[in-house]
Formats: structure tokens, C-alpha cells, sequence
């Protein structure tokens, strides 16, 4: 073999070489190019399907449920005795909302309510609850000779025309509770009244107090 048939014979393989390069570059390109798209195309549709997640209705109750809800919470309402309901608002904080309950006396130092029983019959005993709150910054003072005296119209018995803190249902620093029975004879409005006397203090004061207090019974 002559070297020009040598040379020659290099040249045509140097030749088929860079062709089947040349095709195998494009083969992997092509493959390359729908690997891409395919996988471009799934990414696609899981963003799809996130964003309708995200973006779906939020659940809501039925109206069945929320009826539910409301009856149980005109129920609560109507039951007899001091109650409360936690109310719920749109930025999810809760209040305590009192339900029931007069105010006979109120200053800037202290509270009292009064929680009367509706509906009553005659012959029937009933309880009326008197609450003495200090406000912020005051307390109760344990010390002090605390009375709560009743006075009963006509029709009216009361178990205890008097207490002190010593008959009080709770007698502390933050509350003073009271527990006023007794049976009423007879239908129509009885009007009570009370003399309460108290003390409530600071750290650096402490102030007796006289509250005249009302309310009324009414009997069926």
C-alpha cells in the first residue's frame, strides 16, 4: 500500500467521523429538546393544580349547622342564672360578653350588680345574687365591718334581713358576694331596698363607702 492510498484512506475516515458526529450532536439535541419541553410541561400543571388548591373556596357550614349553633346559643341566654358568652370577632380575639345582671351602683373606684330572678310564682323562694366589684387599681377591704341590710316590702320574707362578710357567699379583695333570699306572697312588683356599706383601698388610701341600692321582684 502506497502512501497516497494511505493518506487517502485517513482522509475518507476523518471524513465518515466528522459526519457521524455531526449526527449524533443533532440525535442528542433533539432528545435533549423534548426532555425539556416534557419536563416543562409537567411543572406546568403541578402549578396548575397548586394554585386552584390555594385558590379554592374556603369551607363553610351548612345552614343546618349554623341553626344548630344559634339555637344552642338563645338557649344558653334563656337559662336562669348570671351566665356569659365569648364572642369571637373577625381578627380572632375574644371578649367575654356579660349576659344579664343590673348595675344598682356604680363610681370610679367600684361596681355592684344585681342578678334578679324573672318569672317568679308566689310562695316560691327566690334568690337575688348582689356583686360588689373594685375597679382597677382598688381591692376590697377584709377589715372593714362590710353590711348588706335588706328592706322587704309587705308580701315579702327574707331569710336574713342582714349579712355581713361573715354570711357572704365570697367575701376576698376582688369580690364581695351576696345571696338575698326569699319568698314573695302574692302576684304584682316588690320593690326592695338596701343599705350596703363597704370599704375599698389602695396601696395609699382607703375610702368607706354607703351605697343605696333597688331593685324588684315581679311575681306572677
Amino acid at each position: 500500500m502506497g502512501l497516497v492510498e494511505t493518506c487517502g484512506d485517513l482522509g475518507n475516515f476523518l471524513i465518515a467521523l466528522s459526519a457521524y458526529t455531526h449526527t449524533m450532536k443533532r440525535q442528542f439535541l433533539r432528545v435533549t429538546t423534548v426532555v425539556c419541553v416534557s419536563a416543562a410541561v409537567s411543572l406546568a400543571a403541578g402549578c396548575s393544580k397548586a394554585a386552584k388548591k390555594d385558590n379554592a373556596d374556603p369551607v363553610t357550614p351548612s345552614a343546618e349547622a349554623k341553626s344548630e349553633k344559634s339555637d344552642d346559643l338563645e338557649a344558653a341566654i334563656a337559662a336562669p342564672g348570671p351566665k356569659t358568652i365569648t364572642a369571637v370577632s373577625a381578627n380572632g380575639k375574644t371578649k367575654v360578653l356579660e349576659v344579664g345582671g343590673t348595675v344598682l351602683a356604680e363610681t370610679d373606684t367600684y361596681i355592684v350588680k344585681a342578678d334578679v330572678p324573672t318569672d317568679l310564682a308566689s310562695g316560691a323562694e327566690a334568690v337575688v345574687t348582689i356583686n360588689l366589684l373594685p375597679k382597677t387599681g382598688w381591692k376590697i377591704n377584709q377589715e372593714f365591718p362590710t353590711k348588706l341590710k335588706i328592706k322587704a316590702p309587705e308580701g315579702i320574707t327574707l331569710n336574713a334581713e342582714s349579712q355581713g362578710a361573715e354570711q357572704a357567699e365570697s367575701f376576698t379583695e376582688k369580690q364581695a358576694l351576696f345571696k338575698v333570699s326569699c319568698t314573695p306572697e302574692g302576684a304584682g312588683a316588690k320593690e326592695f331596698a338596701a343599705d350596703f356599706r363597704f370599704a375599698v383601698c389602695t396601696d395609699a388610701t382607703c375610702d368607706p363607702k354607703k351605697a343605696e341600692l333597688a331593685w324588684t321582684l315581679n311575681v306572677k
